[in-house]
């Protein structure tokens, strides 16, 4: 789960202020993303709804690391994907 979680700060922040980022974006405190990040905190309800309320394309990757773009369940990595392989054929 953290290495999921640690997919989307990656993707949805600048790191030089990634866990303040995520508190303006979710909700959640930025001190609690940066103990689930440093591994010091388990992930709980609290993390994972407000990742799925941000970013409902994610929610079944997030809770079982499967994607499945044709019903627009896609996680960070196939997201990329998609925007790289939108500007090659540009």
């Amino acid at each position: 789960m953290r290495e999921r979680i640690l997919a989307v700060v990656a993707a949805k922040t600048e790191p030089h202020r990634k866990f303040k980022q995520l508190e303006e974006l979710t909700g959640v405190k930025a001190a609690s993303w940066k103990a689930v990040c440093e591994g010091r905190q388990r992930a709980n309800e609290e993390h994972l709804t407000a990742i799925a309320s941000r970013w409902p394309e994610y929610s079944l990757w997030l809770l079982t690391g499967r994607v499945a773009p044709e019903d627009g369940q896609i996680s960070p990595e196939v997201e990329q994907f998609q925007v790289l392989e939108k500007r090659l054929r540009s």
